[in-house]
């Protein structure tokens, strides 16, 4: 399908608020559980919570963007060959994929220890069962997610800049 009359030429406002909260969101969140809070000034515990609290929050909005993106009319696709156009479906719901694992394997590591997940202050008991190998196998699962997340979210990134600077479509107009 090429772009038509039919179909908007962008995402809605929503979509693409969601989509850079979560780009930032996620950026900031890696960055606290690779490298702490000392780039922020703050001590090894507040950086902890934050990053489990940015992690929380995200998990919410994935639930938002999926269910914004299943109710809404998407823009259409832009012309390219069946391969790229399956490549890119596929990139798509790879990000969504890793995105939801990640989440979950980081709730799941707190939660099916039968600790709280702390958000901002608030302490959040979530009613799953305490299962410990399954925490640990979600806190041995988590940073390989995390690692597979990056290098999609870098795969992206690059398709957006041989769209947009190397076959001169005015793709990320869609997303901006």
């Amino acid at each position: 399908m090429t772009l038509s009359a039919e179909l908007p030429s962008r995402y809605s406002a929503a979509i693409r608020i969601l989509h850079w909260l979560m780009a930032v969101g996620i950026l900031v969140t890696m960055l606290l559980g690779f490298y702490g809070g000392d780039w922020l000034g703050l001590s090894r515990k507040s950086a902890w919570m934050l990053h489990q609290s940015l992690g929380f929050s995200l998990a919410v909005l994935l639930l938002f963007r999926i269910g914004f993106r299943k109710l809404q009319v998407q823009p259409g696709s832009f012309p390219g060959t069946a391969i790229e156009m399956t490549l890119a479906r596929m990139g798509h719901l790879a990000l969504y994929v890793l995105m939801a694992a990640a989440v979950a394997t980081g709730i799941g590591m707190k939660a099916l220890a039968g600790k709280a997940i702390p958000f901002f202050g608030v302490h959040i008991f979530l009613p799953l069962p305490v299962i410990p190998e399954l925490a640990k196998m979600a806190r041995h699962y988590h940073e390989p997610v995390i690692m597979m997340l990056i290098a999609m979210i870098l795969l992206h990134a690059l398709a957006a800049f041989k769209h947009q600077v190397i076959e001169r479509s005015p793709i990320l107009k869609r997303i901006l």
